[in-house]
């Protein structure tokens, strides 16, 4: 999964032409394991 993000971050990222959208897609990705494996504090 993890290549699969990067290989899409990087074809993305030629085809706009702009090389912040790896980046984007990469802290994307981060959001979304931090959401499914670390615990969430309850107030």
């Amino acid at each position: 999964m993890v290549s699969t993000v990067l290989e899409g971050g990087i074809v993305l990222s030629r085809a706009l032409g702009d090389p912040r959208a790896l980046r984007h897609q990469i802290l994307t990705f981060r959001v979304i394991v931090q959401a499914l494996y670390v615990p969430q504090v309850q107030r």
